[in-house]
C-alpha cells in the first residue's frame, strides 16, 4: 500500500512538472512571437483586419478613420471617412503612424490564433508586400495624377514631378487642376519620411 501511495505521489509530481514545463514553453513562445513583430507589419495587419471597417489611427496630432483595401511594404491605401477635410482615397505612410485603435476582444482572439514563426523558414512576402511607398509615388507621378500631399506641417495640392531615392518634388497648383506651366505656383522638395499620406484628387 505504501508503494502504491509513493507511486501515486510521484506520478502526481511528474504531471505537475510537465504542466509547469508546458506553461513555460507557452510563455517563451509568446515572448518570442512578440520579439519578432515589427511596428510597420503590426500596424499593416491591424489596419487590414476586416477591410470594409474603418479603423482609427493617429499620425502626430492628426487623427484619421480609414477603411483599407490594399497594402505594400510600408504603406496602405484606402478610403478616409473622417475627418471631413481629408475624406477621399489615400496612400498612407505606415512609418508615420503613431497609434492605431483596435477592438480589444478581437485582437486577443487574433493573438491567440497566431502561429509561432519558424526561425528556419521565413515567410515569403507577396509581390504587393515588396512594393514600397516610393514605387507607388513614382507610379502616381508617371500617371500625372493630381494629389494632395500632407505632412505634419503642410498641405500641398499639385502634381508629383519627380521621385528620388528619399525625396520627391511636387509642382503646386490649384485643387483639381491639371499641371500647366502657367498654373504652377511652386516646386517643393519634400522628404519621403515626412509624408503622412497622399490623397488622390482626380
Amino acid at each position: 500500500m505504501r508503494w502504491e501511495n509513493l507511486f501515486r505521489d510521484l506520478e502526481h509530481q511528474l504531471d505537475q512538472e510537465l504542466e509547469y514545463a508546458q506553461s513555460d514553453v507557452a510563455r517563451d513562445r509568446s515572448r518570442y512571437e512578440s520579439a519578432q513583430r515589427e511596428w510597420v507589419a503590426e500596424v499593416r495587419g491591424l489596419l487590414r483586419h476586416q477591410l470594409a471597417e474603418p479603423k482609427r489611427c493617429h499620425l502626430g496630432e492628426l487623427s484619421l478613420w480609414i477603411a483599407v483595401d490594399n497594402s505594400g511594404k510600408d504603406w496602405v491605401s484606402g478610403t478616409v471617412t473622417a475627418p471631413r477635410a481629408h475624406v477621399g482615397y489615400v496612400i498612407l505612410n505606415l512609418g508615420a503612424v503613431d497609434r492605431v485603435y483596435s477592438d480589444v476582444a478581437q485582437e486577443r482572439a487574433d493573438s491567440a490564433n497566431r502561429a509561432m514563426p519558424d526561425p528556419d523558414h521565413s515567410p515569403r512576402l507577396s509581390l504587393a508586400e515588396k512594393i514600397t511607398l516610393r514605387i507607388v509615388l513614382r507610379d502616381i507621378s508617371r500617371r500625372r495624377k493630381s494629389v494632395a500631399l500632407i505632412t505634419a506641417h503642410a498641405l500641398m495640392h499639385g502634381t508629383i514631378d519627380e521621385v528620388g531615392a528619399d525625396y520627391l518634388v511636387i509642382a503646386e497648383h490649384g485643387l483639381h487642376e491639371s499641371r500647366r506651366r502657367t498654373g504652377v505656383k511652386n516646386q517643393v522638395f519634400v522628404r519621403l519620411s515626412t509624408i503622412l499620406w497622399v490623397r488622390l484628387d482626380d
